[in-house]
């Protein structure tokens, strides 16, 4: 399992042009993206983790003010 949790990031399809947000879970289990326009497409998993990660310390941070150290 990979250590991101929750976060989807958008993945435009390189078919159709439609982009769909997907969680890191859904596209390992995949192993890829699965459009609903039917084609498959392979994801850097890695890059895809740093992204959800990226975004979720984000969510973390939000509303956080900056001076008070916590």
């Amino acid at each position: 399992m990979v250590s991101a949790r929750y976060t989807t990031v958008p993945v435009r399809c390189p078919a159709c042009g439609q982009q769909t947000h997907k969680t890191l879970d859904a596209i390992v289990r995949d192993k890829g993206l699965l459009c609903s326009c039917g084609v498959k497409s392979d994801v850097d998993t890695a890059q895809f983790a740093d992204e959800i990660k990226k975004c979720e310390a984000n969510i973390k941070d939000f509303g956080r003010d900056p001076g008070s150290g916590r």
